[in-house]
């Protein structure tokens, strides 16, 4: 489940940040990637939790999830 969860997050992330990058509107598109990418992040950690019980690389996704989602809310 969270395989799959993970997949189509990094096919739309891929798929927003190209139509970014061909039409310019990167800015406006910047704080729905930031959201994604801190949700791939989580989901990631997720998976490293899953697979060993205390995982320095997953207190690391955490860290960056968390961090991606306070330079989104933070301007707010």
């Amino acid at each position: 489940m969270l395989r799959v969860i993970r997949v189509s997050l990094a096919i739309i992330i891929l798929f927003l940040s190209s139509y970014g990058l061909l039409t310019d509107e990167s800015a406006y598109l910047l704080p729905y990637l930031m959201m994604l990418l801190a949700s791939f992040s989580l989901v990631m950690a997720l998976e490293e939790f899953r697979k060993t019980r205390n995982s320095l690389m997953g207190y690391l996704l955490i860290g960056t999830s968390l961090l991606c989602l306070s330079t989104v809310v933070g301007p707010f």
